[in-house]
């Protein structure tokens, strides 16, 4: 019997927000579901540091091209910023929301 990899989800944004929910993720995982963030995505303009929690910054959006398994999560509070990254990846990636 094999079991299935675990879905694979990034987290867009790389500050409050989102680490709060990089621990969220891993709580979730801890607790049994078959989940595991690989990194974080942050704009091209806004990269700040290269690791957070271990895990790396992957790069922008552009990342998810070569990743059609992966799922985003957006780590970022403010609304208009959340909405133009979440309607960019939809026109670009098609739905690939946790």
């Amino acid at each position: 019997m094999t079991t299935a990899a675990p879905q694979k989800v990034v987290i867009y944004g790389t500050r409050g927000h989102a680490r709060g929910l990089h621990q969220v993720i891993e709580d979730i995982a801890a607790a049994g579901a078959d989940i595991r963030c690989v990194g974080f995505l942050v704009d091209k303009d806004f990269r700040e540091e290269s690791v957070i929690h271990d895990l790396p910054v992957l790069g922008d959006a552009d990342w998810l091209a070569s990743a059609p398994d992966v799922l985003v999560t957006i780590g970022i509070g403010a609304t208009k910023p959340r909405h133009r990254i979440a309607s960019d990846i939809e026109r670009r990636f098609g739905p690939r929301f946790r």
